[in-house]
């Protein structure tokens, strides 16, 4: 079955595009889940996941409101202690669960020590850097740059090149597009190109980041499309244009739109059609047809249309699996049926957490997702976007990967985050009763799911804890540079 999908991505069977081969993939796949989700699927495990889960933050924000009255009565620090001993731990977890998310790379004891050691050894070095006088925030593209020197020891005219990349994006992208944290996912896609073969003793750093900046650019794209200040007659002229430069060979010309922002995006691809190989330029040409083909799908459609579970699951699955593919093209890593088959497989975990948190969002925008179609779209879902997302990390944790007996704690994470983010869009909003709003199954594991999110404050979420940080910089950058 994956041979059918690597076939079509390395060019050796010409009659028949990613996409398509992607998407038999995926229909077969969902088949597979549903069958799982019947004959497999145990959601008394995961509850019993998400009680410990609550108990412990409820733990947390007992333990917080102590320390913090203490705190004011002896005049002492010692919460600011325990957070960083916090954020310690979790490090630690988020180290192990974005490896197996991202690679499906199952990190062994001595790795996990050799992080420990080197993440202790960075605190102590990095916790003042970026802080001097005027306060500068670690996020600062002059603090990134000199952060990455330090740790990977590029040199200045890198760095400076580096520095130059954020800035023009920064210029270039409208103040609305920075409000919605598009920097954010700017700044973890370079560093995710970043992070594959950085062991490479041959690794070109340059190559790296103009490549990593460009792929963080592609994110744009979907803005775009999703930009109801665009007309639908501009919108398929930009995806023509995107098409035509994703076919199109090293030294072939291109008409840019007219738009500066759109240009931008398209001058991105030419860049990184010259600066690849041609074999790696046509995987990654594919890989990105597939994300947009399915973004431009998903954006024409309206809760006035019949949609189907496939049409909604495998959609979703699809954008995700590719967001992932993509920088490892990119890196120039030997992409595997393996790999594949974890990307693949792994796309409604990539995606749902992402359309769970943004449900308020996507509803002011009119954005169709599972999430909002299920209670207002004309056709009846079978299945809650809840309860794929459920039995995706179920089967990924006790199928693909049983031998890593906390995989399904670890992945149940991205859930966790995505309902911090989710209360925090909803000012405060119990949690539960947003749930029954947004006609959510009435199910016991449900029920646990939403519990959960009464502690959820307590939740670390590097991902958006930094999102929420990169946004703030990057608006007051956009100021500086009118």
């Amino acid at each position: 079955m994956i041979q059918e999908v690597l076939d079509a991505l390395y060019g050796n069977n010409e009659d028949d595009s990613l996409y398509n081969a992607s998407y038999r993939y995926m229909v077969r796949d969902f088949e597979d889940l549903l069958n799982y989700g019947k004959n497999g699927y145990n959601p008394e495990i995961l509850i019993e996941i998400i009680k410990k889960e609550r108990t412990r933050l409820k733990n947390q924000y007992y333990l917080y409101k102590v320390l913090k009255s203490a705190d004011g009565l002896f005049n002492t620090d010692i919460e600011k202690f325990r957070k960083y001993s916090e954020m310690y731990r979790e490090a630690i977890r988020y180290y192990r669960y974005a490896s197996i998310r991202d690679k499906g790379v199952i990190r062994q004891k001595k790795e996990i020590e050799r992080f420990k050691k080197e993440l202790k050894e960075k605190f102590f070095k990095y916790r003042n850097f970026g802080r001097g006088k005027d306060n500068t925030c670690i996020f600062h593209p002059e603090t990134l740059a000199k952060i990455c020197s330090e740790l990977t020891g590029i040199d200045d005219e890198d760095i400076t090149y580096l520095h130059n990349e954020i800035i023009e994006f920064i210029r270039i992208c409208p103040e609305s597009y920075l409000k919605k944290g598009i920097f954010a996912k700017y700044i973890g896609s370079l560093f995710g190109v970043m992070k594959f073969n950085y062991k490479d003793p041959d690794i070109d750093y340059h190559q790296k980041i103009l490549l990593g900046s460009c792929f963080g650019i592609t994110y744009l794209f979907d803005e775009i499309i999703d930009d109801h200040a665009y007309s639908i007659e501009e919108k398929k002229e930009y995806y023509r244009v995107i098409s035509q430069i994703l076919k199109s060979g090293k030294g072939d010309e291109t008409e840019f739109s007219k738009d500066p922002l759109m240009a931008f995006t398209e001058n991105t691809l030419i860049k990184i059609r010259e600066t690849l190989s041609e074999k790696r330029w046509n995987m990654l040409a594919k890989s990105y047809s597939v994300i947009a083909d399915a973004s431009v799908k998903g954006a024409g459609w309206k809760y006035c249309h019949s949609l189907s579970d496939e049409d909604l699951y495998i959609n979703a699955a699809l954008k995700g699996s590719y967001t992932r593919i993509i920088p490892a093209i990119l890196a120039d890593c030997n992409i595997t049926g393996n790999f594949l088959t974890h990307s693949l497989r792994s796309g409604y975990i990539f995606q749902l957490p992402d359309d769970l948190r943004d449900i308020p969002d996507d509803i002011k925008n009119e954005n169709v997702t599972a999430f909002n179609y299920y209670p207002d779209g004309v056709s009846r879902l079978n299945y809650h976007p809840i309860n794929i997302l459920l039995m995706a990390i179920s089967r990924i944790s006790y199928v693909d990967y049983p031998e890593m007996k906390d995989a399904c704690p670890l992945y149940m994470i991205s859930i966790f985050q995505s309902l911090k983010a989710l209360y925090i869009k909803n000012n405060g909003e119990d949690l539960c009763n947003f749930f029954m709003n947004m006609n959510f199954p009435d199910e016991t594991i449900i029920e646990h799911l939403c519990q959960t999110g009464r502690y959820c404050t307590m939740i670390t979420d590097f991902e958006t804890e930094i999102a929420g940080k990169c946004t703030l910089i990057s608006l007051d950058m956009k100021k500086s540079l009118k």
